[in-house]
């Protein structure tokens, strides 16, 4: 939900962090019928005819700041925090997904030069939109895959049936000059039905779809030069990008994320199936930074891996040691700490970092 905050002053003033942070909480106090907000994404603000990102320092008669806030249902964090409490974990901290998504897949420069983040999920389709580094627009379309899986059961089939011939006959774009096979499927019990049918099936649901985007995307088309990205496991789809260039008349850049995102790898000998449809959850885990361990990790005992050992006295060192010793110490004085040693050593500073 977009929304202003104006503030007028008597006369030029001076504008300071605690002027803006009154404006921060004029819009945090926003009351929404059922729903509460649980991000706040500043824009620009407006002073005369200038807009500016920072207006601490500058003077102004009236500022006018726009938000957006983005909201959910009253009953929807208090639902998260009941099914992760039944499975005998905690909650550390909510996160928005759309927003953990953009920082793991869109680029500096695709957020700068202006994108749209298209996630195609089964039960919803959310669309953000960047320009120039910030959040210009997000919604939550309730279309995704799971319709148009449902629309398929009206070849009377069940749902799991339907899904597996999505998958295999389904496309989100044919061709009208295709030619027409007149080719039969095969479905349960001994029945069969054109594969036309079928596609124009999927076709129709996922014009609808596509077309719900570009409905969101369309006011701010001028100014992506980064055009569309793709994600989510219903943007699999044969044929999907001429399903969008069909709708966009082919003015934007597409193109679908594939691949494991940046800082994400996968240790050795862990089987990742379908890595494509885990974005969300990379997502997430790279934008936690809380300790969910529960407890302050503690350094290894000291008897056990002695990181610096304290140098003893020359004298009672002379004394302990012998002539065979001195050669080793020597030896390991000018190879430095041992490899394991130092890697004890950045592990031990790793830990005890509170940040």
């Amino acid at each position: 939900m977009h929304n202003r905050v104006l503030l007028q002053f008597d006369g030029l003033e001076l504008l300071s962090h605690k002027t803006i942070d009154k404006m921060c909480d004029t819009n945090s106090g926003v009351v929404y019928p059922n729903a509460e907000i649980k991000e706040v994404v500043p824009q620009e603000f407006t002073i005369g005819s200038r807009s500016v990102v920072d207006p601490v320092g500058m003077q102004a008669e009236m500022i006018e700041a726009n938000f957006i806030n983005i909201i959910a249902r009253n009953t929807l964090e208090e639902n998260i925090r009941k099914c992760i409490n039944a499975a005998g974990l905690e909650v550390q901290e909510i996160l928005i997904s759309p927003l953990c998504q953009a920082n793991t897949l869109l680029t500096p420069n695709e957020k700068r030069s202006g994108c749209a983040l298209v996630d195609m999920g089964a039960d919803t389709t959310t669309v953000s939109v960047y320009v120039n580094n910030i959040l210009r627009h997000l919604c939550v379309i309730p279309l995704g895959g799971s319709n148009v899986t449902s629309d398929i059961t009206s070849l009377k089939v069940e749902a799991e049936e339907a899904e597996e011939l999505k998958k295999k006959y389904g496309t989100a774009f044919r061709p009208d000059n295709e030619d027409k096979t007149g080719q039969k499927i095969s479905l349960s019990f001994d029945r069969t039905e054109d594969e036309e049918k079928l596609q124009e099936i999927v076709e129709a649901r996922y014009e609808e779809i596509v077309a719900n985007v570009w409905h969101h995307i369309s006011p701010y088309k001028d100014k992506m030069l980064s055009g569309i990205v793709l994600t989510g496991g219903a943007a699999r789809i044969p044929d999907l990008p001429q399903a969008f260039a069909r709708q966009t008349g082919g003015e934007l850049n597409l193109r679908i994320a594939k691949g494991l995102p940046e800082n994400v790898t996968i240790s050795f000998g862990v089987q990742v199936g379908e890595p494509d449809r885990l974005y969300t959850l990379y997502a997430l885990l790279l934008e936690g930074k809380e300790n969910c361990v529960g407890e302050e990790s503690k350094a290894p005992a000291q008897d056990t891996f002695d990181f610096e050992p304290k140098e003893e006295e020359p004298e009672v060192k002379a004394e302990q040691e012998t002539q065979e010793g001195q050669e080793t110490q020597e030896k390991q004085e000018k190879k430095g700490p041992s490899a394991f040693s130092r890697l004890w050593k950045t592990i031990g500073d790793m830990l005890s970092d509170e940040e």
